[in-house]
């Protein structure tokens, strides 16, 4: 009976396990892909080692909310994530530029920021950003 109950017990972790490690991720644009492990607040932006895989180096840490780009940056809206009260702080909210022309896969030559929402204004001034803009918003 012990044996019967530890086969039914380790099949449900095995069965479940996949729910509790789950992943997934998207290229945004050439090597520059959005990944999550384990939980949606583990989103980050990532340079990847290879075109057309996800992962690599991060640029810009966990909890990416918010994405906008065009052919050559990339705006991201990053959320802090409160661990303790496992939720995210919407008002500490911090933004990031990514020039895709300085594309730089060890250190963040390419990143700039973080900014507050008046100075990312500012800064999209500067950097003319305009044209075909994507954005993409996640949970």
């Amino acid at each position: 009976m012990r044996k019967l109950f530890l086969y039914i017990a380790t099949c449900i972790v095995f069965q479940n396990s996949c729910n509790v490690f789950d992943s997934g991720g998207e290229t945004i644009r050439g090597r520059y892909n959005i990944i999550w492990i384990d939980q949606n607040f583990n989103r980050k932006l990532c340079y990847a080692d290879n075109n057309w895989e996800t992962g690599g180096h991060i640029k810009i840490e966990p909890f990416v909310s918010e994405i906008k780009y065009n052919y050559r940056y990339i705006i991201v809206k990053r959320v802090f994530y409160e661990f303790e009260m496992d939720k995210p702080n919407y008002d500490s909210i911090a933004y990031y530029i990514v020039d895709m022309k300085k594309e730089t896969s060890l250190n963040n030559e390419d990143v700039s920021g973080p900014f507050t929402k008046s100075e990312l204004e500012i800064e999209k001034q500067k950097i003319k950003f305009d044209g075909m803009i994507y954005t993409k918003k996640y949970d």
